[in-house]
């Protein structure tokens, strides 16, 4: 369509000319002393016209001679980078197969084309960390510092990272904790931060940012619990020859956090060795009205020392809604050892031996018997669960 609108335009602009031509009889005169020349300015025009056309036409001519070094380079540029474009991918493709040492040998041959050179020395050292290299890791390390002192952000990150693998958790909380605040930074810089802070025991830095991360979702819960779980310990370690703090530490403690098995697991644990029963009671009944569980019920019949009547009250409502529940009855039958109540208790743990053999249940009705001054059943007993516990056949054998 373009070149015929040209065609059309010439068609039309000579027949024009030619028309005009015909009725145009004025005459050019150029005066060169001693020579007078005279040309029609028809002829006058045309001349004019093959002259710019013949000078626009040397001036492309040189223009296209004079561009043909910059083109060559670009051509040369463009395949170059057609050429680093397929080695990184074949690289990336074998670094997802996890061939780390194939990866590295063709990021070798990218960094040599110069293209993202910052980007291809840290994949270089981040590849050699990974085949176990540290001398190459360094080399590339050392050579990224050099050639970009102030780094990306990739820069900073892949270094705190081999900062941590190194054993420098110190190094990697002062590099990425300087700037934004905690809540601004990135969730893998966060997660770097997390690392470093659980290496050197910081558990409650390390939970304020469990917090942050948590917001946004896609947590590890292993990771969180864990991490919460130490942070608690240490804590309670702190306070431990302080029952009044433990008791305003549990007080303070996240809603969530009171409901989790590990959490109240150890808080027991502390409670119980400080005495601290009146506590691990009410700890003990508020979980199990909510989530059942025998290892905290385990705790439940010590926990009952100064409050037999009332611990054997819940129980006993506990038992209306899991009436085949070996583990409670056994606690249950505990509890009216300690309440002395014999009937109930044999009757209990006889229950409880119906349903499961355990080497508990076992010893709880030895020390019923020994409490109703039958010895022999007692010893018995005993050895029965001792049998169990040690998975010997015979008891005899003990």
């Amino acid at each position: 369509m373009r070149w015929i609108a040209i065609f059309l335009l010439l068609v039309f602009g000579i027949t024009g000319f030619w028309l005009v031509a015909e009725k145009n009889q004025a005459l050019v005169v150029l005066l060169m002393p001693p020579h007078r020349f005279e040309l029609s300015a028809n002829l006058s025009l045309i001349i004019l016209i093959v002259t710019f056309l013949i000078f626009y036409f040397l001036l492309r001519v040189v223009g296209v001679l004079l561009n043909i070094p910059s083109q060559f380079k670009k051509r040369q540029a463009e395949k170059k980078l057609q050429k680093f474009n397929t080695i990184f991918s074949k690289s990336v493709e074998y670094f997802l197969q996890a061939l780390y040492e194939e990866s590295f040998l063709e990021v070798g041959k990218a960094i040599k084309l110069g293209h993202q050179k910052e980007l291809m020395l840290n994949f270089s050292a981040f590849l050699a960390a990974k085949i176990k290299n540290i001398k190459l890791r360094d080399k590339f390390r050392k050579e990224a510092k050099d050639c970009f002192p102030e780094g990306s952000s990739l820069s900073r990150y892949l270094e705190a990272k081999f900062d941590l693998s190194d054993g420098r958790q110190q190094s990697v909380i002062d590099s990425l904790s300087t700037g934004d605040r905690l809540t601004d930074k990135e969730s893998n810089i966060l997660q770097l931060i997390f690392a470093a802070e659980m290496s050197l025991k910081n558990y409650k830095r390390a939970t304020e940012i469990l917090d942050i991360l948590e917001k946004r979702g896609g947590l590890d819960s292993f990771l969180d619990q864990d991490a919460r779980l130490l942070a608690i310990e240490s804590e309670l370690n702190v306070l431990k020859d302080n029952p009044i703090a433990i008791k305003k530490y549990w007080s303070n403690l996240k809603k969530t956090e009171k409901l989790k098995l590990s959490v109240v697991t150890l808080m027991l644990t502390f409670l119980i060795e400080l005495k601290e029963y009146v506590l691990a009671k009410s700890i003990i009944e508020k979980f199990l009205d909510t989530t059942w569980n025998d290892s905290v019920l385990s705790f439940y019949s010590e926990a009952c020392q100064f409050d037999l009547k009332s611990g054997l009250e819940k129980a006993e409502s506990w038992l209306v809604k899991r009436p085949q529940n070996p583990n409670l009855m056994r606690v249950l039958g505990g509890l009216c050892i300690d309440s002395k109540i014999w009937g109930k208790a044999n009757s209990y743990l006889k229950g409880s031996l119906e349903l499961s053999k355990s080497p508990e249940v076992f010893w709880e009705l030895a020390r019923l018997y020994e409490a109703t001054s039958r010895p022999d059943e007692a010893v018995k007993f005993y050895k029965n669960g001792f049998a169990i516990s040690l998975k010997i056949t015979n008891s005899d054998k003990i």
